[in-house]
Protein backbone atom coordinates (compact mmCIF):
# COMPACT_ATOMS: atom_id res chain seq x y z
CA UNK A 1 0.00 0.00 0.00
CA UNK A 2 1.45 3.47 -0.89
CA UNK A 3 2.54 5.25 2.22
CA UNK A 4 5.26 8.30 1.12
CA UNK A 5 2.29 10.77 0.72
CA UNK A 6 0.97 10.22 4.49
CA UNK A 7 4.62 10.48 6.08
CA UNK A 8 5.53 13.84 3.64
CA UNK A 9 1.87 15.13 4.08
CA UNK A 10 2.80 14.46 7.97
CA UNK A 11 6.06 16.14 7.45
CA UNK A 12 4.50 18.69 5.98
CA UNK A 13 1.97 19.42 8.69
CA UNK A 14 4.82 19.34 11.77
CA UNK A 15 7.71 20.51 10.18
CA UNK A 16 7.20 23.20 7.38
CA UNK A 17 9.64 25.30 6.15
CA UNK A 18 12.01 23.20 8.62
CA UNK A 19 11.89 19.56 6.76
CA UNK A 20 13.55 18.23 3.54
CA UNK A 21 11.52 16.22 1.28
CA UNK A 22 13.24 13.85 -1.01
CA UNK A 23 11.74 11.59 -3.38
CA UNK A 24 13.51 9.06 -5.03
CA UNK A 25 13.02 5.66 -7.60
CA UNK A 26 9.76 4.27 -7.50
CA UNK A 27 6.66 3.46 -9.55
CA UNK A 28 3.49 5.28 -9.64
CA UNK A 29 3.23 8.70 -7.94
CA UNK A 30 2.96 8.38 -4.87
CA UNK A 31 4.85 10.82 -3.05
CA UNK A 32 3.98 14.13 -5.50
CA UNK A 33 1.24 15.07 -2.82
CA UNK A 34 3.00 15.10 -0.08
CA UNK A 35 5.97 16.83 -2.16
CA UNK A 36 3.63 19.50 -3.03
CA UNK A 37 2.56 19.94 0.72
CA UNK A 38 6.58 20.42 1.65
CA UNK A 39 6.96 22.60 -1.44
CA UNK A 40 4.19 24.88 -0.64
CA UNK A 41 5.53 24.93 2.66
CA UNK A 42 8.92 26.22 2.06
CA UNK A 43 10.52 22.86 2.56
CA UNK A 44 13.46 21.78 -0.18
CA UNK A 45 12.40 19.32 -2.06
CA UNK A 46 15.02 17.29 -4.12
CA UNK A 47 14.04 14.76 -6.44
CA UNK A 48 16.41 11.61 -8.15
CA UNK A 49 16.69 12.21 -12.03
CA UNK A 50 16.04 10.23 -14.65
CA UNK A 51 19.39 8.91 -15.57
CA UNK A 52 20.19 7.53 -12.31
CA UNK A 53 16.57 6.14 -11.62
CA UNK A 54 15.42 2.05 -11.63
CA UNK A 55 12.16 3.25 -12.66
CA UNK A 56 11.15 7.13 -12.95
CA UNK A 57 7.61 7.48 -11.95
CA UNK A 58 7.46 9.14 -8.64
CA UNK A 59 10.28 11.26 -9.22
CA UNK A 60 9.10 11.89 -12.74
CA UNK A 61 5.52 12.77 -11.12
CA UNK A 62 6.79 15.48 -9.01
CA UNK A 63 9.39 17.00 -11.36
CA UNK A 64 6.55 17.49 -14.01
CA UNK A 65 4.17 19.14 -11.03
CA UNK A 66 6.84 21.92 -10.61
CA UNK A 67 7.24 20.48 -6.89
CA UNK A 68 11.06 20.27 -6.88
CA UNK A 69 13.78 22.93 -6.13
CA UNK A 70 16.51 20.16 -7.03
CA UNK A 71 16.48 17.34 -9.37
CA UNK A 72 20.37 15.24 -8.64
CA UNK A 73 21.82 11.95 -9.86
CA UNK A 74 21.39 9.85 -6.68
CA UNK A 75 25.12 10.01 -5.70
CA UNK A 76 24.75 14.11 -5.30
CA UNK A 77 21.64 13.78 -3.33
CA UNK A 78 23.64 13.59 0.43
CA UNK A 79 26.06 16.02 -0.50
CA UNK A 80 22.74 18.26 -0.95
CA UNK A 81 21.22 17.32 2.13
CA UNK A 82 24.31 17.60 3.72
CA UNK A 83 24.73 20.96 2.24
CA UNK A 84 21.34 22.20 3.30
CA UNK A 85 21.71 21.27 6.98
CA UNK A 86 24.88 23.30 6.98
CA UNK A 87 23.21 26.66 5.70
CA UNK A 88 19.67 25.66 8.16
CA UNK A 89 22.71 25.05 11.19
CA UNK A 90 24.59 28.37 10.42
CA UNK A 91 21.57 30.70 10.96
Amino acid sequence: MPAVDVMMLSAAEACGSHAVGVIMTGMGSDGEQGMRALHSRGALTIGQDERSCAVYGMPRACAEQGTLHRILPLEEIPRELLRAVSVSMAR
